[in-house]
């Protein structure tokens, strides 16, 4: 009914203007509200539009200093010691972008990542790769530390093979630091040539042949690196031990002296002039220079670690110049100013034997006894753990074999025998190569996890979130949507005003139409808001994963305290058979048990795994999101129906909302086409190292056999002689003690001869005055009685 036809009483003029003003004002409501409503559309329009113009390629693009940026994580990664992602960056820099200016220090911080990791053979490829490209701008400031690192890794595996190759293309001033240090290497590459293992590891040439050719050229090239410059200390010093293995003790006292007579201005040069004094000492003592080489010794600084062999051999050179004194003086400061040194119990048995030959007895006697107090209990436990297992050698096979991870010599011998030895040479070696072994095995269950990752993140509902772009793209989507709904549900408020009466039916309806308004109200509408409930969510994946790496620390701790309980009950067994295989039964059952933690650990971990991949777009809450969307569309498609007002003033704008919400969604579509697309080719990747896995462990498993056979023999021959040498101290000491009681009895005997000796003279003297006066009294009595 329109306005003009509308009856109103003559006498109602105010009701009639009344309601003319009410509609008036009913009018432009409405007419305000759709124009707030338009420019909420044309920003909603605006966003879908910059949306649907944004590049999707299959791949993606990247930021133009992508490659900088990761290089700058890598750096990150390297100086927090996490190799395995510094090294994984890196790879992936250096394969995609090998042209890159970056690339070179990319693949210098890669080779000193996998250097560092002990992953030797890796980082030598890329130091041989660097050195390769010496002559290109971006190499050749790294060739000197490539080539040192070349050579260290030989010396370390002597393994020589292609390391003259390199020397022979690196030249410059011979004065300059690069080619200082080019010859030094050199130098060094021709001394691990030419030395045999043996003399390397024991310093004693004893029968070893030396390769007098390449001694006598390293030696030179020793001798000619420039003075002053950074490895001139150490060229000198090698040269000195090169003359010492050819016994011209003279030239090297005074190539030793070169090094000595050098301020050291780093840690570095001031040991290697430590060491050149310790072997000038060593030198003048084999020559019968006393004098001199207690001079020597004394220079050796009191602040460094050598100063206890300094004592220790000063001692020595005493002894040869019949000083026990003084020797005695030397051995008490050694014990004084290193009491934790390995030489302690040899020096504290030289010390008492010192005593002994002067004979302050009671002294020895002390010295010995604590030799034998440190001694007897080291020597006890070794010969348990050797009274304990028939088969030595297997049984430390099969150490390396359970704690290959953790090998190293302090799981091998008793905490007290690592106290007072110094390291094995030989053991370090076997150890080194051993790690090498855990360092690759690492590497491939590191490797392995990260396919898993990738394999689970593949398969998620939320793939989309694998790629960044992707993600914000998906994540754009979601907030339009949630204002389009809150656009809908302003333009339904606005056509509220202008009905009248509604069946029960639609009332029902916009009723609940309502309740999913004000559920959506609480919807993110912008990509910081999303961010901030993913981030809560995260928050919650991250606090199970804090509490789930509390746990497996547990488990650990108990692990090791199992493993702890068993090694003591073998090497101290009970004194109750039955007792003892009660306990040992019963840690065998919490072995078991720790396997199934670990295995309840793992599966709580993928799953933790699986949510932290989860979080974002596809996830339980922007499921939850669309759902409400589409009940709230069929809310309103019902709603209107029943009202019967879908051509009204508000269609044009739902029409619109509609047109922007089917661009929305074909945009989706064109962004999981994409996302297939990439990991399709993803996939390929992930399968084809999944088999290198499998190839790589298998060969790891081989390796790891011989490994066990080597390594376990090296470990019972050190075993053997750590057993041996605490022995011979335990019998040196009670020898000691022997020889006290011998000489104290010798003491006595002498003591006792004397004593009786003097008394037999005194007897003899008394008897003789005795005789004299008898004498004298029977002459006195013949002279009386004579004739007149």
């Amino acid at each position: 009914m329109s306005f003009a036809s509308r009856k109103f009483p003559r006498s109602s003029t105010l009701a009639r203007w009344t309601y003319v003003l009410v509609l008036c004002v009913g009018a432009s409501a409405r007419a305000q509200s759709y124009a707030s409503v338009e420019r909420e559309l044309r920003i909603i329009e605006h966003d879908a539009s910059e949306l649907a113009s944004e590049s999707m390629e299959t791949e993606r693009a990247r930021s133009p200093r992508w490659v900088e940026e990761r290089l700058t994580d890598a750096e990150l990664y390297y100086r927090l010691h996490d190799y395995l992602r510094a090294n994984v960056v890196l790879t992936d820099v250096i394969d995609h972008y090998p042209n890159h200016p970056a690339i070179p220090d990319a693949r210098l911080m890669l080779a000193n990542a996998r250097f560092d990791s002990g992953d030797m053979l890796g980082a030598r490829e890329q130091y041989r790769f660097i050195l390769d490209h010496a002559n290109e701008s971006g190499y050749a400031p790294f060739t000197e530390a490539a080539l040192g690192r070349v050579v260290e890794i030989a010396l370390r595996t002597r393994s020589f093979e292609g390391v003259q190759a390199y020397f022979d293309r690196v030249s410059g001033d011979a004065s300059s630091e690069a080619a200082a240090a080019t010859t030094y290497f050199r130098a060094k590459y021709l001394f691990g040539l030419a030395v045999p293992d043996s003399v390397t590891t024991s310093g004693r040439l004893g029968n070893a042949t030396l390769d007098q050719g390449r001694v006598e050229q390293a030696r030179q090239l020793f001798a000619s690196v420039a003075s002053h410059t950074t490895y001139s200390p150490q060229a000198r010093y090698f040269a000195g031990v090169i003359l010492v293995l050819r016994s011209q003790y003279p030239e090297a006292i005074t190539a030793f002296g070169l090094v000595a007579g050098e301020l050291g201005n780093t840690p570095e040069h001031r040991r290697v002039g430590d060491l050149a004094w310790l072997a000038i000492g060593r030198v003048r003592h084999a020559a019968h220079q006393y004098a001199e080489a207690v001079e020597a010794y004394g220079h050796v600084s009191r602040t460094s670690p050598l100063f206890p062999r300094a004592l220790y051999e000063t001692a020595w050179v005493h002894i040869a110049l019949e000083d026990p004194e003084s020797a005695t003086r030397a051995l008490e400061v050694l014990a004084v100013a290193a009491p934790e040194s390995p030489l302690i119990p040899e020096a504290q048995l030289v010390r008492a034997n010192l005593m002994l030959r002067n004979s302050r007895l009671r002294e020895a006697d002390v010295v010995f006894s604590e030799v034998s107090h440190t001694a007897q209990p080291v020597t006890e436990e070794l010969e348990a753990i050797a009274a304990s297992h028939s088969d030595l050698p297997g049984y430390f096979a099969s150490i390396v074999r359970e704690q290959r991870e953790t090998f190293s010599v302090d799981v091998l011998m008793p905490a007290s025998a690592l106290r007072w030895s110094e390291p094995d040479p030989e053991f370090e070696h076997a150890t080194l190569a051993l790690a090498d072994l855990t360092t690759t095995r690492q590497l491939i269950r590191e490797t392995a996890e990260l396919v898993e990752r990738l394999e689970i993140a593949l398969e998620s509902a939320a793939v989309v979130n694998v790629f960044s772009d992707t993600r914000n793209q998906s994540q754009t989507i979601e907030a339009i949507r949630n204002r389009s709904a809150r656009a809908r549900a302003a333009i339904l408020r606005i056509e509220e005003h202008s009905m009248g009466a509604i069946s029960p039916e639609a009332a029902a309806v916009r009723e609940r139409r309502r309740e999913l308004e004000r559920e959506l109200a609480g919807a993110p509408t912008t990509g910081d808001a999303m961010d901030e409930r993913d981030g809560r969510r995260m928050t919650g994946v991250r606090t199970l994963a804090r509490r789930i790496r509390e746990i497996e620390v547990e488990v650990v701790g108990l692990e090791a305290r199992i493993t702890a309980m068993t090694h003591y009950l073998e090497s101290a067994p009970m004194a109750d058979p039955a007792g003892q295989a009660g306990v040992l039964a019963e840690l065998a059952n919490h072995r078991v048990a720790i396997v199934e933690y670990r295995r309840q650990i793992a599966e709580i971990r993928a799953a933790i795994e699986l949510a932290r991949l989860d979080v974002g777009v596809g996830d339980d809450e922007y499921q939850r999101d669309a759902t409400m969307r589409a009940e709230y569309e069929r809310l309103v498609a019902q709603e209107r129906a029943l009202t019967g007002n879908q051509g009204g003033s508000a269609e044009p704008y739902l029409q619109r909302l509609s047109s922007v919400e089917a661009g929305l969604a074909t945009r989706e579509a064109q962004i999981m086409r994409v996302v297939h697309e990439r990991t399709a080719s993803i996939r390929l990747v992930v399968t084809e190292e999944r088999a290198n896995l499998d190839v790589y462990r298998t060969r790891l498993a081989a390796l790891e056999g011989e490994a066990e056979i080597v390594v376990g023999g090296v470990s019972y021959e050190t075993f053997r002689r750590t057993r041996q040498r605490f022995y011979d101290i335990v019998l040196r000491a009670e020898v000691g003690h022997v020889d006290v009681a011998w000489m104290d009895r010798e003491q006595h005997r002498q003591e006792l001869e004397d004593l009786t000796q003097t008394r037999a003279l005194e007897l003899e003297e008394i008897d003789s005055e005795f005789n004299d006066i008898l004498d004298r009294s029977t002459r006195s009595i013949t002279g009386t009685g004579a004739t007149p």
